[in-house]
C-alpha cells in the first residue's frame, strides 16, 4: 500500500517525442533550407502590425512563426485560424500552447496564466494596446483583489491575435516581470471587403449531463476603396458544470492547542476527548475565573464564552457525554489520533457552475490618406456565474465553544509513515449538510481611439487614448446549514485512496427527521448569539464587490534618422482606480433564528442525487440539502434588515464588521512614463543585425484609503474625525455602532528601466537573440489596503508594545534584472527548432511578517493614535514588507514542423512541442511573537505559482479541407499561498509547526479538435475537452503534502456548424 503524496508527481516526459521529431527534421534539412534571397527579404516583407486572418490551422501557425521570427524582442503569438475562430474554446487554454505559459483552472475553465514561473500578478495584459484588468470570482475560494488578469471573462472568438512578449523594450508599458500579453480584437482592414460568419455549437458535459449552447457571429465590410471600414462581432455561450469530489477544509495536528501546550491556561479547548484519568485531561476543567451559566452579567458570559457551562469535568467531555473508559485500546486510539495530522472537516462536495458569457466588439477604421489612419475599438464582455456548492461532512475540528472536537471520542486510529491519519472510527461526532449559493458577475467595458500619421518618410506619430472598466459583483454569497450532533460510529478511511477517502455516516442521510435546525431554542447560546458548548446552524451572507478602471493616454514619435537608425520617444499617462467592498450580516457566524412554529426540515429541504458517478471510491449517491429559495422566503434573509427575531439580524455591515473591514478600501495609482529608444537595422559580419536600446522612466504615485478603529482611553480623547458605522467589533461582541476613522496613505516611487534587445541572422535560417532589461511589477493590490485592525486601547505603557495588523501602501514594487538568450532555427517553411535560456535576478519581493516599527514610519494618520502615543511610539506590526528576492532561471525548448516531406497523406501531419524548466527559490519569513519579542524563522521554497517543469504537445493533420489535432499540456505541482505558521507540540513534547503552504498537484490535460469543410462556406466541427477527466488536486504543507481537495468536472463535447457568407 503506497500512501505517499509526492510533491511533484511524475508526468510523461516529451523528450522521446521531441527526439523523434528532431530526427525527422534533420533528415529533411537539405531540402528545407531557405534561399538567401528569401531570408534577406523576410523582415521587410512582414507587417507585424497587421492581422491577416487565414483559413486553416496550418496557415495560422505560419503567421505565428512570422511574428516570432521578425520581431526584435522574444515573442510568441497565436493567430485566429479562420474568421472569428480562435484555436481553442478558452483564451487561457489557447495561450498554454506557448512555451513557458501555464494556466490555472477554476471550475474546469482556464482562468489565469503563469509565464516562465511567474504568476499572474507579474504579467500585464493589454487589450488593443491599452492596459486592462478584469477580475472574476473563484466561488467559495475567494475574490480576486490582485493584479492577476482573469481571462475567463472573455470569449476567445472576440480576438484575432494573442501576442506574448517575454522580453522588455523601452517602448513597452512597465509593470511586468514575466511577460506582457497583447490581446488584439479583429478590425475591418484585417479583411478584404465584405466578410461575415456564423458559428453555432452544441455542447454536452458527461458529468452534469447539461446541453450547452455556444454561438458567435462576425460582420465586417469596407467602403470608399478601402478607406473606411466597420466591424462587429458577438459571442454568446452558456455552460453548466458539475464539480464533484472531496475537501477536508485544511488539516491540523491532533494536539493543536491541546491542554499540554505551552499556553495551556489559555487553551486546552481543542483536543479530542481524553479517556477517564488521562493526564493531561482534554478538554480541561473550567478555571475558577470562567463564569458558569446563569451567573454574572451577560457581558461576562460573552467574554468568557461561558466555558463553565459546557458540562466538562473529570468524567464528561460535555453535557451528558461520558469520557471513554481508560482501556488500553481507548488510550492507544486517543494517543494515535492526538499525535497525528488529521483532516479538519472531511466532506464530499458538489459545486454546480452555471456560466453565461456574452461578448461584443466593434471597430471603425478611417484611412484619411495613405499617411493617416484612425482606429476606434470598442469592447464589452459580461460573465455571469451562478454557483451552488453542496457538501456533506463530519466536523473533526471546532473548539469546545461549539461542542466539536473536544467532545469526540476516538475508538480506532491508524496513521501512515508521515503520521497522517488514514483510518479512524469516532463517536460523538457532529455532521453537517451545508449549501452555499453564489451569484457573481464581471462586466468589462473598453473604448480606445488610436491615431497613426506619417508626416513624411522620416517622422511618424502614434497616439492612443482610452478607458477600460471592470466591475465585479457578488451580491449573493449565502450559506445555510442543517446539522446532526453527537452521533457514534463515523468511519474515515483513506487507506486505499488518500485524495478521495471513503466515509461512512451512521444515519439516514435523506431523512428530514435525522437533521436539525440548531437555531435559538434548540442549542445553548450566550446572550450575544455566540455558541456555548454546542453545535449551531448558521445563515451567512457575504456580498463582495471589486471595481477596476484605467484611463490611459500615450503618444509616440518615431524619427527615421537613416536607413540604419531610427529614434523613438514617447510619453504615457495612466490613472488607475481600484475600489473594493465586503459585507457580512450582523448574525454572521452566530446562532440562527428559530424556525416559525410548525416548520420542519422537510419544509426547507430538497435532495441532491446522482453524486459520485465519476469518482473512484465508495460515496453516498444522495443526501438531503437545504432549499435556498424556501429558506430565504421563510426567514427573509435578503431583506437587509433586523427581523426582530433572535439570530435574525440580516443587516449588512461593511467596514463596521470586524471580519470584513480590511477588505473595504480604495487605491488610486497614477503613473507618468517617458522613454527614448534607438532602433537599428544593420549588418554584423555581413549578416542582418537588428535591435533596440532604450531607457524608460516611470514615476508611480499611490493614494490608498481605508478605515481603522477609533481607540482611546476615554471618550474625550477620541478624534473628531471618528465616524459611526453599523457593525460588530469581534466574534463575541454585541452588535451596534462602531467608531472608525478614515485612513489615507500616500506613496511615490521612481524607476529607471534600461533595456537592450538584439537579433542576429547568423545564417539564412538561424536567428540568435539576446535581451537584457530592468523591470518592475507593482505590489499586489490587496497588500496595499490601509485599513487597520487591532492597535492600542489605552495610554502608553513603557513596558508594552502594542500589536496591530494592517496593509502597507508604502510598499515598493517588485524589481528585477532580466537576461534572455535564444537560438532559433527556421529550417523549413512552417518549422522551428529553438532553445532559450533566461535569468531573472529578482531583487525585491513582498512578504507578510512582523516588525517593530513606529507609527510615523508607517505613514498613517495621527488621528488613529490615542492621547499618550506619538509618531515615534514603537508598535509590533504585522503587515506586508519588502524583503529580498532571489534568482529565477530556466530554459525553453520548442519544436514545430509540418511533415510536408513525407509521402501521400502523411505530408499533411505536423507537430508542435515545447518544454520549459524553471528554478527559483525564495527565503520565506515566518514571524511570531508579542510585545517587544519577535521570532522570525526562514525556510526556502519555490516561488509562488512556479511549476519547475511544464510542456505542451500537439499533433495535427490539415489538408486544407479536413483538420484534426490532439493536444496535451502538463505542469508540475506548485505552491500558491504561504500560510502563517503556529507552533504545536505532540504528546511527547516535540515541537512541530502547522502547515506552511497550500498548493496544487501536477496536472495533465488532453483535448481533441477536428473540422471538415464541405465547401468554402460550410464547415462542421467536433471538439472534445478534458479527455482524461483530469482532477483538480490540491494540498497543504510542502513537507507533508496533505491532500486538501480533489474534484472532477467530466469530459466536455461540442458539435458545431460554421457558415461563411
Amino acid at each position: 500500500m503506497d500512501l505517499s503524496y509526492p510533491r511533484h508527481r511524475a508526468g510523461p516526459a516529451p523528450l522521446s517525442l521531441l527526439a523523434l521529431s528532431i530526427g525527422l527534421a534533420l533528415a529533411s534539412t537539405a531540402s528545407a533550407q531557405q534561399t538567401p534571397e528569401a531570408a534577406a527579404s523576410g523582415p521587410a516583407a512582414v507587417d507585424l502590425d497587421k492581422v491577416e486572418v487565414k483559413a486553416t490551422y496550418r496557415e495560422s501557425l505560419q503567421q505565428s512563426l512570422d511574428e516570432k521570427r521578425y520581431s526584435v524582442e522574444q515573442v510568441d503569438a497565436i493567430y485566429a485560424e479562420d474568421i472569428g475562430k480562435f484555436p481553442d474554446l478558452n483564451l487561457a487554454e489557447s495561450m498554454q500552447r506557448i512555451a513557458g505559459v501555464s494556466i490555472d483552472r477554476e471550475g474546469g475553465e482556464g482562468q489565469q496564466i503563469s509565464v516562465r514561473g511567474l504568476g499572474s500578478d507579474f504579467t500585464r495584459v493589454r487589450i488593443n494596446g491599452l492596459e486592462a484588468l478584469s477580475t472574476a470570482g473563484s466561488g467559495t475560494t475567494g475574490v480576486n483583489r490582485s493584479r492577476g488578469f482573469d481571462f475567463n471573462t472573455f470569449a476567445s472568438e472576440l480576438f484575432s491575435r494573442v501576442k506574448v512578449s517575454k522580453t522588455q523594450s523601452a517602448q513597452t508599458d512597465e509593470g511586468s516581470l514575466g511577460a506582457t500579453v497583447d490581446l488584439r480584437a479583429s478590425r475591418p482592414f484585417d479583411f478584404e471587403g465584405f466578410q461575415a460568419s456564423l458559428n453555432g455549437q452544441y455542447g454536452f458535459n458527461e458529468l452534469s449531463r447539461s446541453k450547452d449552447p455556444r454561438v458567435s457571429a462576425l460582420l465586417s465590410n469596407t467602403w470608399a476603396d478601402g478607406r473606411f471600414g466597420a466591424l462587429m462581432s458577438v459571442a454568446y455561450s452558456r455552460r453548466t458544470i458539475f464539480e464533484e469530489g472531496y475537501n477536508p477544509v485544511r488539516w491540523e495536528h491532533g494536539n493543536h492547542r491541546n491542554s499540554n501546550q505551552a499556553t495551556a491556561n489559555n487553551n486546552g479547548t481543542y483536543g479530542f476527548c481524553s479517556p477517564v484519568g488521562y493526564d493531561p485531561q482534554t478538554p480541561r476543567n473550567p478555571l475558577a475565573n470562567e463564569t458558569a451559566a446563569g451567573v454574572g452579567s451577560a457581558a461576562n458570559q460573552a467574554r468568557s464564552n461561558g466555558w463553565g457551562s459546557y458540562g466538562i469535568d473529570a468524567t464528561h467531555c460535555g453535557t451528558g457525554l461520558d469520557r471513554p473508559a481508560a482501556t488500553a485500546e481507548n488510550i492507544a486510539a486517543y494517543e494515535t489520533a492526538t499525535n497525528a495530522w488529521i483532516p479538519r472537516y472531511p466532506r464530499y462536495i458538489r459545486t454546480e457552475h452555471d456560466i453565461e458569457r456574452l461578448g461584443v466588439t466593434g471597430a471603425l477604421q478611417f484611412k484619411f490618406s495613405d499617411d493617416s489612419l484612425l482606429n476606434l475599438d470598442m469592447m464589452y464582455s459580461k460573465l455571469d456565474k451562478d454557483q451552488r456548492e453542496d457538501s456533506l461532512g463530519a466536523n473533526l475540528h471546532r473548539t469546545a465553544q461549539y461542542g466539536g472536537k473536544t467532545q469526540i471520542a476516538v475508538r480506532d486510529a491508524q496513521v501512515d509513515d508521515r503520521n497522517r491519519l488514514v483510518y479512524g472510527v469516532f463517536d460523538n461526532v457532529d455532521f453537517r449538510t451545508e449549501s452555499t449559493s453564489i451569484e457573481e458577475s464581471t462586466e468589462f467595458k473598453q473604448v480606445s481611439l488610436e491615431f497613426e500619421h506619417r508626416f513624411n518618410d522620416a517622422v511618424r506619430l502614434d497616439a492612443l487614448v482610452g478607458h477600460s472598466a471592470s466591475s465585479f459583483e457578488r451580491p449573493v454569497f449565502s450559506m445555510v446549514s442543517f446539522d446532526n450532533s453527537n452521533l457514534d460510529g463515523f468511519v474515515f478511511d483513506a487507506r486505499n485512496n488518500a485524495s478521495l477517502p471513503s466515509m461512512s455516516f451512521p444515519f439516514a442521510l435523506n431523512d428530514p427527521n435525522a437533521w436539525q435546525w440548531l437555531g435559538y431554542g434548540t442549542a445553548p447560546v450566550n446572550a450575544n448569539g455566540t455558541a456555548r458548548g454546542s453545535n449551531i446552524s448558521e445563515v451567512r451572507l457575504n456580498p463582495n464587490y471589486v471595481d477596476n478602471q484605467f484611463d490611459t493616454a500615450k503618444i509616440d514619435l518615431t524619427f527615421n534618422i537613416s536607413p540604419t537608425f531610427s529614434l523613438r520617444g514617447g510619453l504615457a499617462y495612466k490613472d488607475y482606480d481600484m475600489s473594493t467592498q465586503e459585507y457580512r450580516n450582523i448574525s454572521y457566524g452566530r446562532l440562527a433564528q428559530a424556525l416559525p412554529g410548525g416548520t420542519g426540515i422537510g419544509d426547507l429541504s430538497s435532495t441532491l442525487d446522482g453524486f459520485g458517478k465519476g469518482l473512484d471510491t465508495a460515496t453516498p449517491s444522495s443526501w438531503l440539502i437545504p432549499d435556498f429559495k424556501r429558506v430565504a422566503e421563510l426567514l427573509d434573509i435578503y431583506c437587509n434588515c433586523d427581523t426582530g427575531s433572535l439570530g435574525g439580524d440580516y443587516r449588512l455591515a461593511g467596514v463596521g464588521h470586524f471580519g470584513s473591514s480590511n477588505n473595504n478600501f480604495d487605491v488610486n495609482e497614477k503613473s507618468y512614463a517617458s522613454y527614448l529608444q534607438l532602433d537599428f537595422n544593420t549588418e554584423l559580419w555581413d549578416r542582418p543585425f537588428r535591435g533596440n536600446i532604450g531607457l524608460r522612466y516611470v514615476q508611480t504615485q499611490i493614494t490608498a484609503d481605508g478605515y481603522a478603529p477609533c481607540q482611546a482611553a476615554s471618550a474625550g480623547d477620541l478624534s473628531s474625525a471618528c465616524q459611526p458605522f453599523l457593525g460588530v467589533a469581534s466574534a463575541t461582541a454585541d452588535a451596534g455602532e462602531r467608531l472608525l476613522v478614515g485612513t489615507r496613505v500616500g506613496h511615490q516611487y521612481d524607476d529607471w528601466l534600461p533595456s537592450l534587445n538584439v537579433a542576429w541572422d547568423v545564417t539564412d535560417s538561424v536567428v540568435l537573440r539576446f535581451g537584457a532589461a530592468k523591470t518592475m511589477a507593482r505590489p499586489t493590490l490587496s497588500n496595499l489596503s490601509p485599513s487597520v485592525s487591532g492597535g492600542p486601547s489605552a495610554f502608553l505603557d513603557e513596558d508594552r508594545y502594542y500589536s496591530i495588523n494592517l496593509g502597507n501602501p508604502k510598499l515598493d514594487p517588485f524589481r528585477s534584472t532580466n537576461y534572455d538568450l535564444s537560438a532559433e532555427w527556421y529550417f523549413k517553411e512552417g518549422a522551428l527548432l529553438s532553445a532559450a535560456v533566461f535569468y531573472k535576478d529578482i531583487e525585491t519581493y513582498v512578504q507578510r511578517t512582523r516588525l517593530l516599527t513606529t507609527w510615523g514610519d508607517m505613514g498613517y494618520s495621527l488621528d488613529l493614535l490615542p492621547a499618550g502615543f506619538s509618531p515615534s511610539t514603537l508598535f509590533n506590526v504585522q503587515s506586508y514588507f519588502n524583503t529580498p528576492g532571489g534568482p529565477l532561471k530556466g530554459y525553453e525548448l520548442t519544436y514545430q514542423q509540418p511533415f510536408s516531406f513525407l509521402p501521400g497523406f502523411w505530408k499533411n501531419f505536423g507537430v508542435q512541442l515545447n518544454y520549459t524548466h524553471v528554478d527559483s527559490k525564495i527565503q520565506y519569513l515566518f514571524s511570531s511573537g508579542s510585545g517587544n519579542t519577535i521570532v522570525t524563522t526562514y525556510t526556502e521554497n519555490d516561488l509562488l505559482n512556479l511549476s519547475p517543469n511544464s510542456y505542451n504537445a500537439t499533433l495535427y493533420y490539415d489538408d486544407g479541407r479536413f483538420s484534426a489535432r490532439v493536444s496535451t499540456s502538463y505542469r508540475d505541482a506548485y505552491i500558491n499561498q504561504i500560510l502563517a505558521q503556529e507552533n504545536v507540540w505532540d504528546l511527547d513534547g516535540n515541537l512541530l509547526a502547522t502547515a506552511d503552504v497550500t498548493g496544487k498537484y501536477s496536472v495533465e490535460n488532453v483535448d481533441f479538435n477536428m473540422s471538415w469543410k464541405f465547401n468554402k462556406q460550410l464547415t462542421v466541427s467536433f471538439e472534445a475537452i478534458n479527455l482524461l477527466d483530469t482532477a483538480d488536486e490540491r494540498y497543504v504543507d510542502s513537507a507533508l503534502s496533505l491532500p486538501d481537495r480533489y474534484t472532477q468536472t467530466g469530459r466536455q463535447y461540442y458539435l458545431g456548424l460554421r457558415y461563411k457568407f
